[in-house]
């Protein structure tokens, strides 16, 4: 039986930096984040791997990727049920809408950027800046600012994240906790769109 984690607000009143996988942080300087609470996500952590925490989904990247967990410095965590390995922190899954407010629980469905939103207002992030959340594929067709997953990016799930996230807005604002969206040209449209610079 796995032994959950149960997250503390260990970030209160912190600005927490959030680094999904979309095409625009390829054109970011995210060594500004140095230094700052920051969480990425999946693949993420091969542009930032001196991120505070890694967090994944789902067990098919997890497979693929095992050797860059294990080595990864900072914490890791998921919600997939697998047993992924030592020094994996693990929380259930809930599936949307909103947030969950059991700190022992996420809500994600179709992005991991839900999740790692749910992360960062449990360790008591009172902004949470948002890099990758692009919600769609780039003018030039890029899908990912890093290689692709290996299963595709299936079209309609776009609207679906987008979805996923919009359910997140009025449980954040109720918290207090600011979400600005640092990922230029993005289609997600209930977060203010503003430059890294700006943010920091």
């Amino acid at each position: 039986m796995l032994d959950y984690w149960t997250v503390s607000p260990e970030w209160k009143g912190e600005t927490v930096y959030i680094c999904g996988g979309g095409p625009s942080v390829a054109d970011q300087n995210v060594e500004l984040l140095r230094g700052r609470k920051v969480i990425v996500i999946n693949s993420s952590c091969y542009l930032l791997p001196w991120a505070d925490i890694l967090f994944f989904a789902d067990g098919r990247w997890w497979r693929e990727h095992v050797k860059t967990v294990e080595a990864f410095a900072g914490r890791v965590v998921t919600t997939t049920d697998e047993m992924c390995g030592k020094n994996i922190l693990t929380l259930r899954k809930r599936k949307p809408p909103g947030l969950a407010s059991d700190r022992s629980e996420l809500t994600v469905l179709k992005t991991g950027m839900t999740a790692s939103i749910n992360l960062a207002a449990h360790l008591g992030a009172k902004r949470i800046v948002l890099l990758g959340a692009d919600g769609g594929p780039s003018k030039d067709g890029r899908t990912h600012h890093h290689v692709p997953h290996n299963w595709g990016q299936i079209a309609s799930n776009w609207k679906a994240q987008r979805e996923e996230l919009s359910t997140l807005v009025d449980p954040l604002r109720a918290l207090g906790v600011e979400v600005l969206n640092a990922s230029p040209g993005s289609s997600i449209p209930f977060w203010p769109i503003v430059s890294l610079e700006s943010c920091l």
